[in-house]
């Protein structure tokens, strides 16, 4: 496959030796550069980038920043402007065809918008500096004046010279106005100073000073939104309380000043008023939020109301008039609880369905008395009913509860029918009143066995060796009387509560002994305890492990403890022994840190590799860039594959995420790969026909200087060519040159019979590795060349693939030469060619 590309690329007349023609649109795209290349008469022609360098042209080097035959000129023409309109110009033409161009031109002008926003901001700093020294010059002079003016002088000794050159006047004006109002302060404070103040005056004053000033600190505080909102009001008012007990006893050994009485009193009167507003305003957002809440709970009641109200309806739907009276009760209750201006939202609907169960009731008075007589007869058919008493007295119980549910009719039809269903009920319920005797007999047997197992406890509690006690027997017993007890139920309601204390207090005293036994074992457990916390001291800490392992054994070992006792001991016992493991996890904890750092360093790889892979295909140009790529990305599989761990949540992510952006860059490296060979075989061939030319031009006998130095112009501009065949395409250009200059054509001459017949042997091969048909006349010749080559092939280790054998024959081909006059080689040209197509295919 590697003449595929080779063979569309080139044309159908394009022989080896055939002059290069160039275009009409090649002409006409090389003018500006053939412009910079003229010669001075008597001159070889300099380098065009030399000429670049040295023209001050903006519309040349405009226009071959955007048409230059190379994308080196290109570039170096776009480094020469500085002018913003080319410059964004270019970047617009250049977007979708030339990236780099297009990319040093937006860089370009990236830098110059920088640069204006540095200058405005320097700009902007210095009027600022000036704007603020000329407002502080008016303020009145506190402790914090000097401060800030020197601060000011600061920011502006941090300007560039060229800044404070320019608004130098408006700053030395501003600076000195400062100067005079400081300094006639200082003057009329120095009048105003007491001579020979005492030490306790000076301290009071001293202390009056501070006062005002933590005063103004407070003041400034809740003045800013951010204060407002982290105010402390208790504090402050305790604060604003204290500053004034301190100028008062300040003011008792020192009076001062009516400048610093009035400071004081207008700080004071300041903090107090604000914290009167942040009282204010915090007092209506607490009311506005308990109203909030309280229009919530009205709204969730009026919602539960309306349920209420839907389930009433669906009840009177359904005709259970009894329930759904008593949801009513509930309902108005509920409205009841409403605020006045609330209920009016719930009142209409209430009175609807009220209006609507009266209605019913009505109704149903004249349906109750069948629905009774029906009861009745329901009730005389249970006499006969053979079903278990239980389930009878369940159905009679049902049928009563049913009357009951029905209400009241006329008193007379009522009276007549209650008596016909009270005689049935008695009737029926006959043979339950046998079955409840038998259940009081069971409840009397069941108090005997009671008082059965509470002397059985009694004579257990005094006969038992409680010093030598099997203690877990004790606590089984106590379990299995407990669940006795319980088992011999029920019992008759008179004899409950003698049973019970009497069984409670035999318990208490079994449980007396026990309690005993676990007070001994809760005092050994705090002891082993106590002993954990020492070996928290220890140094060894492989030591105090093995320590806390007997300790543990130990505690296995002490008998029965409270269980809620138990508990509590064993979670303290339990941190003592984790205290001491967790030391040991020390280690762990930092291998942990060293499995996340390398988490962190995966990731970064990971996205090195990444980008790497999406720069690979606009960087790369030739195979020593594709090297640099390769090598890069082999540094960072090794770095990645060295660490040592990975945390197991993401580890398989990680690597198959690396393993993902390690094929895609496999993959363009194939890709990027493949399209430099092919870029070598279509200069190889190139160069090839520049050797042709030029040995045309020896055997020809001709000196053309104009076409000689155009053949070496492009032969220096094929560069992507493999180190191998670019050796011995050199030596075949070289020999020709020499020839040409030194004038020796019969050098020449004499080759080329030879080059023919290599060229001869070169087609038979080719066609041997196509599978194609020789001509008769070279049947002998390919016979031998087969021959030869399975002979070579056996006496090689690993055979070389046809692939790199066609790749051989095809640098052979174009680095033998001279051939002579192509046109009585024509036929071993074609064939050739036919057979390396035929191969690519």
């Amino acid at each position: 496959m590697f003449f595929k590309r080779w063979l569309n690329f080139k044309s159908k007349n394009a022989f080896i030796g055939k002059p290069n023609v160039q275009s009409g649109q090649e002409e006409k795209n090389n003018a500006t550069e053939n412009k910079i290349e003229e010669n001075k008469p008597g001159e070889i022609s300099q380098d065009p980038l030399t000429a670049l360098v040295a023209t001050s042209d903006l519309a040349m080097l405009e226009n071959l920043a955007l048409t230059g035959r190379s994308a080196q000129v290109r570039q170096q023409a776009i480094t020469r402007i500085d002018d913003l309109a080319i410059l964004r110009r270019i970047e617009e033409a250049s977007k979708h065809k030339d990236k780099t161009v297009h990319r040093i031109a937006k860089n370009k002008l990236q830098q110059h918008r920088e640069q204006e926003k540095q200058q405005q901001q320097l700009r902007e700093t210095a009027e600022q500096i000036c704007a603020g020294l000329e407002n502080h010059s008016h303020i009145s002079v506190d402790v914090l004046f000097e401060p800030k003016w020197k601060l000011l002088q600061q920011q502006w000794q941090q300007l560039p010279a060229q800044w404070q050159a320019e608004h130098q006047s408006r700053f030395s004006a501003a600076n000195a106005q400062c100067e005079q109002h400081y300094q006639a302060y200082i003057e009329e404070q120095q009048q105003m100073q007491i001579p020979q103040q005492s030490v306790e005056e000076q301290e009071a004053h001293h202390e009056q000073q501070q006062a005002c000033i933590a005063l103004e600190q407070v003041r400034d505080l809740i003045r800013r939104p951010e204060g407002l909102a982290q105010a402390d009001v208790p504090g402050l008012n305790a604060l604003l309380t204290t500053q004034h007990n301190r100028w008062q006893v300040a003011q008792e050994t020192y009076v001062a000043t009516p400048e610093l009485i009035a400071r004081f009193q207008r700080v004071y009167q300041q903090v107090a008023q604000g914290l009167e507003a942040l009282d204010r305003a915090r007092a209506q957002a607490a009311t506005k939020k308990i109203r909030a809440e309280q229009e919530k709970q009205a709204q969730e009641k009026i919602k539960l109301i309306q349920q209420k109200i839907s389930h009433v309806r669906e009840l009177l739907e359904a005709g259970s008039v009894s329930e759904a009276q008593h949801g009513m009760k509930d309902i108005y209750y509920q409205v009841d609880l409403l605020p006045k201006d609330k209920q009016v939202q719930v009142l209409a609907s209430a009175r609807d369905i009220t209006a609507q169960l009266n209605e019913l009731k009505r109704w149903q008075n004249f349906a109750l008395a069948p629905k009774k007589e029906a009861l009745c007869q329901s009730m005389q058919a249970l006499i006969t009913d053979a079903n278990e008493p239980e389930e009878l007295a369940e159905k009679i119980k049902l049928l009563q509860d049913e009357s009951e549910s029905l209400g009241h009719a006329d008193s007379k039809i009522e009276q007549e029918l209650w008596l016909r269903f009270k005689a049935a009920g008695d009737q029926a319920f006959e043979p339950c009143r046998l079955y409840y005797a038998e259940q009081a007999q069971q409840r009397r047997d069941n108090a005997e066995k009671r008082k059965v197992l509470c002397e059985q406890l009694e004579n257990y509690e005094q006969a038992n060796e409680w010093r030598n006690a099997d203690w877990p027997s004790v606590l089984a017993i106590i379990k299995c009387a407990k669940t006795e007890w319980r088992n011999y139920s029920p019992i008759d309601r008179k004899d409950v509560q003698a049973l019970q204390e009497r069984f409670d207090a035999i318990m208490a005293k079994i449980q007396l002994h026990l309690d005993g036994e676990y007070e001994k074992n809760q005092r050994q457990k705090i002891r082993l305890i106590e002993q954990t916390k020492a070996l928290l001291k220890m140094d060894s800490v492989a030591e105090a492990i093995n320590e806390v392992k007997k300790l543990q054994q130990a505690w296995q070992q002490v008998g029965l403890t409270a269980q809620k006792i138990e508990r509590q001991l064993w979670n303290e016992f339990r941190q003592q022994c984790d205290a001491l493991f967790n030391r040991r996890q020390a280690s762990f904890a930092e291998q942990e840190i060293e499995r996340l750092n390398n988490q962190k360093t995966a990731e970064a790889l990971i996205a090195e590799l990444q980008q790497l892979t999406e720069a690979s295909l606009i960087s790369v140009k030739s195979q020593r860039e594709l090297s640099g790529l390769i090598h890069q990305a082999e540094s960072l599989t090794k770095k990645f594959e060295a660490l040592s761990s990975l945390p197991k949540a993401v580890a398989s992510q990680l690597s198959k995420q690396f393993s993902t952006v390690r094929r895609s860059f496999q993959q363009q490296q194939a890709q990027i790969k493949k399209q430099l060979a092919d870029q070598q075989l279509n200069n190889l061939w190139r160069k090839a026909e520049l050797c042709g030319q030029l040995e045309t031009l020896v055997l020809a006998g001709e000196n053309n200087v104009v076409q000689i130095e155009n053949i070496k112009q492009q032969w220096q501009a094929l560069t992507n060519i493999a180190e191998s065949a670019e050796t011995l395409l050199n030596a075949r250009f070289n020999h020709a040159l020499t020839a040409l200059l030194e004038n020796q054509q019969q050098a020449l001459q004499q080759g080329l019979e030879k080059s023919r017949a290599l060229c001869h042997e070169l087609v038979v091969r080719m066609e041997i590795l196509a599978n194609l048909e020789s001509p008769a006349e070279d049947k002998e010749k390919r016979m031998a060349l087969q021959v030869n080559r399975l002979a070579k092939t056996m006496g090689q280790g690993k055979a070389r693939t046809v692939e790199d054998e066609a790749h051989q024959l095809y640098v052979t081909w174009c680095a033998n030469g001279p051939v002579g006059n192509y046109a009585e080689i024509a036929h071993w040209v074609e064939r050739f060619r036919a057979a390396a197509a035929h191969f690519a295919a």
